[in-house]
């Protein structure tokens, strides 16, 4: 099957989608006064408006059951796969994975590309409000950056975020822009981490900080460490403590979609 063609699955269908980062124009200018990576995002900026047309590779999941209710909605079914909402409202999840573009791309080329594809996602008629964010391990970490760029730009901010043991300080070795930031006014903020794992004292410390900042809405951020589990312990589908945590992801996901519908 070539690359990009519609996979049919028992958990629903996907297609890689090709974003041409020239059709989503970001002006440098909008950088300025941002501190740390101010400078490497207007670089990436101008690279990509004077370079060749950059593609970003995005992959498209549409679950079975949002599959079976939105399929009635849509004119065929490769309209399920056009990465645009079939119905007004419509939400969406936006997954940033653990990992990264480095030595190859360093910082900020990461969070440049996720602005990009956030942006895109405004561009293809997604409400923000309808606009869930998510990510594990330093893919988490990128969630918060992002979120804190788009406030920075006055660009509107996503619905909610899932953050799955987040690498949540990475200051102490590189730059960073996800803890440089006002927590005031964020998002609705899931948080999971494992007991045992590197990562639970920062990520402590990030609901903490989220929690203070938001003295008038005490559940904007929760907070789940699940007892005697390692890091992205999710990966460990036969365990009951992943599929506990995986359940708590889809409830808070349907819930804030149901409260903002």
């Amino acid at each position: 099957m070539p690359k990009g063609a519609p996979i049919a699955a028992t958990e629903g269908i996907s297609k890689d989608i090709a974003i041409n980062v020239q059709q989503v124009p970001i002006d440098p200018a909008a950088f300025e006064g941002i501190g740390v990576a101010e400078d490497g995002l207007r670089a990436l900026c101008v690279s990509d408006q004077q370079g060749p047309g950059r593609e970003l590779i995005a992959e498209l999941l549409v679950a079975l059951p949002a599959a079976t209710t939105l399929r009635p909605r849509a004119a065929d079914g490769e309209a399920l796969l056009e990465c645009r909402p079939i119905h007004a409202r419509e939400p969406i999840l936006l997954y940033l994975h653990g990992g990264g573009l480095a030595p190859e791309h360093p910082f900020p080329a990461a969070v440049h590309d996720a602005l990009i594809v956030y942006k895109f996602l405004l561009q293809q008629g997604f409400d923000a409000d309808r606009i869930i964010v998510g990510g594990d391990s330093a893919g988490g970490h990128l969630v918060l950056a992002l979120t804190h760029l788009v406030r920075f730009m006055r660009i509107a901010q996503p619905a909610a975020l899932v953050l799955i043991s987040p690498v949540a300080n990475m200051s102490r070795n590189a730059p960073s822009l996800a803890l440089n930031g006002d927590f005031a006014g964020f998002p609705p903020t899931l948080i999971q981490g494992g007991s045992i794992e590197l990562f639970i004292d920062d990520i402590t410390e990030l609901h903490a900080a989220i929690s203070a900042q938001n003295p008038g809405s005490p559940d904007l951020a929760v907070l789940e460490a699940f007892t005697d589990m390692p890091h992205v312990f999710h990966g460990l589908a036969h365990r009951p403590e992943a599929k506990r945590a995986t359940a708590s992801i889809v409830h808070f996901i349907r819930r804030v979609a149901e409260m903002d519908s």
